[in-house]
């Protein structure tokens, strides 16, 4: 945590910056996925799941936000909603055929 000018001495977390780098992250590991893209709508799809999960973790190191449930902020129960839904939707692409870049052949399971 670092000091601040206009945080009357308190130390806070630069979630900017962590917001900033988990983007670049994002950006590197969708770019590597795209070779091994096999269906229409996956790479939104990794992109949301990517930015819930990391958003998830690193809205417990921002200040001034209330608890809503369990001691999670309301992001937390968005991230987690998110993140079901891309899963479910994720599936839901996989099992149809027509949603496929290549219909007519099997999806492969990623190693």
């Amino acid at each position: 945590a670092l000091s601040f000018p206009n945080t009357n001495g308190q130390y806070v977390h630069p979630t900017q910056l962590y917001e900033s780098l988990s983007a670049l992250l994002i950006f590197f590991l969708l770019q590597k996925y795209r070779k091994l893209q096999r269906n229409h709508g996956e790479i939104f799809l990794a992109s949301v799941t990517l930015y819930s999960i990391f958003r998830f973790f690193i809205e417990f190191f921002r200040a001034e936000n209330p608890e809503v449930l369990l001691g999670m902020h309301l992001s937390h129960l968005i991230g987690i909603a998110i993140i079901i839904a891309s899963f479910i939707t994720w599936k839901l692409i996989e099992r149809s055929k027509k949603l496929r870049i290549l219909p007519d052949k099997e999806t492969k399971e990623l190693n």
